[in-house]
């Protein structure tokens, strides 16, 4: 079952984007809490916290379901699975850009400009586990890969 959502709708936790600049498609996963998107000017100076994925063999997404970070949606009519890279970073978007209706938004990622299209709302018990472990990975302190 789809969530609906409405052109005029702002950009809510769990809302999945298509990133397409030309050299790889990838989707970006809003992983900002609810109550940061009510309130985005106040809360989050209007920087959304997001991760970023990219599709990989329906096949292979199957059998990670379990143990990685995978969702399943339906793009362009087809089921496909999307591989999350669970660390987050934020893009700015103001008032007049935030919404999820309507033509590709312009934003910027890490200095370059790129477009995002909205695609679908991913439901938030499985957006939950996602953001969870995201957000762990900048409270990390001391030396990675420890145990190698």
């Amino acid at each position: 079952m789809d969530i609906k959502r409405t052109k005029k709708d702002t950009i809510k936790f769990g809302d999945i984007f298509l990133r397409d600049d030309n050299v790889e498609r990838k989707f970006l996963l809003c992983i900002t809490p609810h109550c940061d998107c009510l309130h985005p000017k106040e809360n989050i100076d209007d920087m959304f916290h997001f991760i970023e994925g990219k599709q990989i063999l329906l096949s292979d997404g199957l059998g990670k379901a379990e143990k990685e970070f995978i969702s399943f949606i339906y793009y362009e009519n087809h089921p496909i699975s999307i591989e999350w890279h669970c660390r987050p970073f934020s893009i700015y978007i103001p008032k007049s850009k935030n919404h999820v209706g309507g033509a590709a938004t312009k934003v910027k990622i890490k200095g370059a400009g790129t477009k995002i299209q909205y695609l679908c709302t991913l439901r938030e018990n499985y957006c939950q586990r996602i953001a969870n472990h995201s957000f762990q990975h900048p409270l990390r302190v001391g030396i990675n890969f420890a145990k190698k």
